[in-house]
Order: C-alpha cells, then sequence, then structure tokens
C-alpha cells in the first residue's frame, strides 16, 4: 500500500471513528503503529519515543496536532492534513501512520 493510500484510509478512518466514544479512540497500543516522514523523496520512520509521543496526540485528537523534536528541529505535526512542519526552517514535509496488520 502506498503513503498516499495510507493516508487516504487513515482520513476515512479518522471520519468512522469521529463517531465513537473518547475513551475508546484513545485505547491504542503503539507498537502497533509506526509513524512516518518524507524527505528527499524517502519515507523514513520517526524514532520510538517520539513514536510514542505522536500516537498518543493522535488518540487524544485525530484532527489535531502536536509538537516533537526531530533531528534536532522543534517540529509541529498537524493529524487533520497529514504534515509536519519544523518551525526553524519552515520546511513542510508529508507525515503518514501506518498500522500493522493482524
Amino acid at each position: 500500500m502506498s503513503i498516499k493510500e495510507f493516508n487516504e484510509r487513515n482520513r476515512q478512518l479518522q471520519t468512522k471513528e469521529g463517531k465513537r466514544t473518547p475513551a475508546v479512540q484513545t485505547n491504542f497500543k503503539t507498537d502497533d503503529v509506526a509513524w512516518a516522514y518524507k524527505k528527499d523523496g524517502i519515507w523514513y520512520t520517526l524514532p520510538r519515543d517520539v513514536n510514542e509521543k505522536v500516537e498518543k496526540a493522535y488518540g487524544r485528537n485525530k484532527h489535531g496536532s502536536t509538537i516533537l523534536e526531530l533531528n534536532g528541529c522543534i517540529c509541529q505535526a498537524s493529524f487533520s492534513d497529514m504534515k509536519m512542519v519544523c518551525q526553524k526552517t519552515h520546511t513542510v514535509t508529508e507525515i503518514a501512520r501506518n498500522e500493522a496488520s493482524n
């Protein structure tokens, strides 16, 4: 599945999950999810500690955002448009949420 397909599936899931109760929305295991970002046309998985932070923020609000540190840059990741912006350079990059298949 391509990153574009992952993002589209996530947007569809967000719409469906928006109808659930908050207790269900935040019930997840971060080991089952890998967040990635695109740099120079290559997708990189976020480090485990950053991945966990991003997944917890996503679980609280699937249309919100979170601040994270990545490669010495403070970034704001926006879940509604699946983009990440470096606050220092204002570089915008795509992000993706990939769930492990059961």
